[in-house]
């Protein structure tokens, strides 16, 4: 089954780009850094004054990566996703992720305006598609059908 993402907040810049400026940054300030910190081992340098600047350019390049990391990954304000493993739905930016693994839903209905759902549990729920932006709603219901009925649980 292919995987399938959108994303429904606009995107302002482009995260791909970003995320290897970010990652190269790191790189950087990570060579910068280690290379201090070797300079000033090998020198003989005991006291902390002299590994100061070192330690703070290795601090930055942790930041970055960290910073790259969290830009490269595929999840905006709003999000669909449909994997292999699960669904995941993210219509409202101030709510929680419905999770849904495929292996606890029983059933799945995908009507104009509203997900119904029914776990292996027997517990069901619905989730409002309304909101969705109008140029999705489509694409969004197409996905949902077709890995529902790859996966067998929809009607």
């Amino acid at each position: 089954m292919a995987s399938f993402f959108l994303n429904l907040t606009p995107a302002k810049t482009n995260a791909t780009s970003l995320s290897w400026l970010y990652l190269f940054m790191a790189v950087v300030f990570l060579l910068l850094g280690g290379l201090g910190l070797m300079r000033e081992y090998d020198a003989g340098a005991r006291d902390f004054t002299s590994f100061a600047l070192p330690l703070i350019q290795v601090a930055i390049a942790l930041a970055y990566f960290f910073i790259a990391w969290k830009k490269s990954r595929p999840v905006g304000k709003q999000y669909v996703q449909v994997t292999e493993e699960q669904l995941e739905l993210k219509l409202e930016a101030n709510q929680d992720a419905l999770v849904l693994p495929w292996s606890s839903i029983s059933l799945l209905r995908v009507q104009q305006n509203k997900l119904m759902y029914r776990l292996v549990s027997g517990q069901g729920g619905e989730v409002d598609l309304e909101s969705l932006p109008e140029e999705h709603e489509e694409a969004v219901r197409d996905a949902l059908r077709t890995a529902g009925k790859q996966k067998g649980v929809s009607l």
